[in-house]
């Protein structure tokens, strides 16, 4: 049996659900960084370490589409070199298609530097008028009945003309969900 959130009610899967919206959320990073200070250019110091995680500590306006994003059938090379526990997801996320409840802001879990608005159009001419720096679909999420799997399609916004779109392989490692692999299906 595979999980969807519209499918099973319980506490648990709703959850699990939100903790893995709320952990892509907090990989975006804030816009266009600062330069660097002075000194700070390889990859491997301390320093340039400590400087990207001031990034992450800067404020950021997130629109969050409130439904479901709609997902056409996948491409073939998205169920390339997975397994087929994962490959069992994405058919579920085919085959639920934008049927999933609104997203409750509330039950997100992250950082007091991103401010999420809720927001019910597509993003066309949103970032002028809501000044948000990007604008994020997801589909529904789709668990697997052990709940240590799961896979969500992101859409991701910076501006009309730049963005992403893409599925997020998930694994639960010692009670938390990670990332453990990302296919990207497009970019513009």
């Amino acid at each position: 049996m595979i999980l969807s959130c519209n499918k099973e009610k319980d506490n648990s899967f709703e959850k699990d659900k939100y903790e893995i919206i709320s952990l892509l959320i907090q990989k975006l990073p804030p816009g266009p960084p600062p330069p660097p200070p002075y000194g700070v250019h390889k990859k491997d110091t301390l320093a340039f370490n400590k400087y990207v995680d001031s990034i992450y500590k800067l404020d950021v306006n997130i629109a969050i589409l409130a439904h479901c994003a709609p997902i056409n059938k996948f491409p073939k090379s998205v169920k390339e070199n997975i397994s087929n526990d994962f490959i069992l997801l994405l058919e579920k996320l085919e085959s639920t298609n934008s049927n999933c409840e609104k997203i409750n802001l509330d039950l997100l879990k992250i950082p007091n530097n991103r401010k999420l608005k809720l927001v019910n159009k597509p993003f066309k001419n949103l970032f002028s008028k809501l000044d948000v720096s990007y604008y994020v679909a997801f589909s529904d999420v789709a668990i697997n009945e052990v709940k240590d799997i799961a896979v969500v399609y992101m859409s991701e916004d910076t501006s009309s003309l730049s963005g992403s779109i893409d599925v997020y392989f998930l694994k639960k490692i010692d009670e938390k969900w990670k990332v453990f692999k990302r296919k990207t299906l497009s970019i513009s």
